[in-house]
């Protein structure tokens, strides 16, 4: 099924809209797309002041069974859920086994409670076709999606690791070369999404995950947002509210101005920050930490890590630039940025090492098990020391 048509049944399931105002709106949409004019079907649902449930209501009830922990579990057909393992500001996430294939996917519902409005349920939708529609290496990827008895889900890959700010909390600051590292990736995936025209709006460690095998994901594609290509700049998704994470927004994203990639830039480059350092930039509440981004510069990176190398310090600092035009202008320029300096430093390895040095697994930066090494270098040693013996005994 056409993901817009999904989104129509949907919203018409829930009450939003009639059947003849969806086949209004897809009308206007098959219009304007003659025209050379894409628009989302939620976009020209807002721009006709539907944001409203209708007189009808709904006619669901959620599914749910109890497992052997007495806790409710979501229910859905060909899935057998196995636990819930997060909750964010919109959904619940479970792990669940697919039973046609017997893979562990990762499942995102909607909160029951957050059906109700009507801004909650298009934002859902959104992520759901815009998660959709991406496939990258560096990206969470989704393959389903849908309704099931009145729950908003879709399925997704299950990422066996942690997310970079649940390490900086249980281990402390990151290795220099595993911000970097993480800076590539990161990179990478933003050029994918600059490449679809598409601007994260949400950088921040909390979605910045770490698998088992140092792989590096972005997650959470919930308030991205299409850029105009006319203008190169997107506006905030809702007029007069700014969306985002105070202690990671750009200047321009704190002020609720327009915004494009360069954004996404200064948010991981003050999330890069936040894992070099262990510290925040900026501290206070969500209003004052708001008002410090939009007005002032950050402290360098050295003045509360000195360890860290005039290499990192700079291009944090050229990320995190508060004058938009000075900043790293697009992600192919961070992305090449990162590789010279990897470079410089010989750190080629395709995987972090936090992991792996401190929960999971130990890999050299050749990507081969570190434990290989280590046997390897013993074993040299001790035959080694036996040709030193047999050599003295033969004299």
């Amino acid at each position: 099924m056409d993901t817009e048509v999904l989104v129509g049944s949907i919203l018409e399931k829930f009450g939003y809209i009639d059947n003849d105002t969806l086949q209004e709106i897809l009308a206007i949409q098959r219009d304007l797309k003659s025209k050379g004019e894409e628009k989302y079907l939620v976009e020209i649902l807002k721009s006709k002041g539907i944001t409203q449930k209708s007189k009808k209501k709904p006619s669901y009830k959620t599914e749910v069974r109890k497992n052997g922990s007495n806790k409710n579990i979501l229910q859905l057909d060909n899935y057998d859920t196995i636990e819930k393992i997060g909750q964010g500001g919109m959904g619940i996430i479970y792990k669940a086994k697919q039973l046609s294939t017997g893979n562990i996917v990762a499942i995102k519902a909607l909160s029951p409670e957050l059906t109700k409005t009507a801004s909650y349920v298009g934002r859902f939708l959104s992520e759901m076709k815009i998660i959709a529609q991406l496939k990258h290496p560096n990206l969470v990827y989704a393959f389903e999606a849908g309704e099931k008895n009145g729950t908003l889900y879709y399925v997704m890959e299950y990422i066996d690791g942690m997310s970079s700010y649940q390490l900086l909390l249980q281990n402390g600051f990151f290795l220099e070369d595993d911000v970097l590292k993480i800076a590539y990736f990161i990179g990478k995936s933003l050029c994918y999404l600059h490449d679809n025209s598409l601007v994260h709006r949400d950088i921040k460690p909390q979605n910045i995950l770490i698998t088992r095998n140092g792989e590096v994901k972005l997650c959470d594609l919930g308030i991205a947002k299409e850029i105009n290509i006319r203008s190169g700049e997107t506006s905030q998704s809702l007029a007069g509210n700014i969306i985002g994470t105070p202690f990671y927004m750009s200047p321009e994203q704190a002020t609720g101005s327009k915004l494009d990639v360069r954004s996404d830039i200064y948010s991981l480059g003050i999330s890069l920050y936040h894992l070099a350092s262990g510290t925040l930039p900026f501290k206070g509440n969500s209003t004052e930490v708001l008002n410090k981004h939009a007005k002032n510069r950050i402290a360098s990176l050295k003045s509360t890590n000195p360890a860290t190398s005039s290499h990192i310090n700079n291009l944090i600092a050229r990320m995190t630039e508060h004058d938009i035009s000075k900043r790293i202008q697009s992600p192919y320029e961070l992305v090449m940025e990162v590789e010279k300096i990897l470079s410089g430093l010989k750190k080629k390895s395709q995987h972090v090492r936090s992991i792996a040095l401190r929960k999971y697994y130990l890999k050299s930066y050749t990507g081969k098990p570190f434990i290989y090494t280590f046997l390897g270098a013993i074993t040299t040693a001790i035959f080694m020391t036996l040709m030193f013996i047999f050599y003295f005994n033969q004299k």
